[in-house]
């Protein structure tokens, strides 16, 4: 079995990630530049790409943790990432958890 390191993958990335406070940004082959977070699901660490722009979208339209449904959380970051459908539940919850925190900051301009 192999394993990718973060070392490795940076080492084999086509377009190198730029780090910042809220996480990654990286060029993706589509033309956008997604944010990148690092949230941990089911106990490890996992980079998720374009959760920024996810979370103003769902803050934008007046969304409440509460009110996401698992399939719309899976869907909207499915977008940008590939999620193992054995591992959508804990997705789905890493991912809930982190925008109940993020919801309570005002909405950024």
């Amino acid at each position: 079995m192999l394993f990718l390191t973060e070392d490795r993958l940076l080492a084999i990335l086509p377009n190198k990630p730029e780090w910042s406070d809220g996480g990654i940004s990286m060029k993706c082959s589509c033309g956008m530049n997604p944010s990148g977070w690092r949230i941990i699901v089911g106990g490890s660490p996992v980079g998720i790409a374009g959760l920024e722009e996810v979370f103003q979208g769902w803050q934008a339209g007046g969304k409440k943790a509460q009110e996401l449904t698992k399939d719309q959380i899976i869907q909207a970051i499915r977008e940008y990432n590939y999620i193992i459908p054995r591992l959508e539940d804990e997705y789905a919850e890493a991912v809930i958890a982190q925008y109940a925190v993020y919801s309570e900051k005002p909405p950024q301009e």
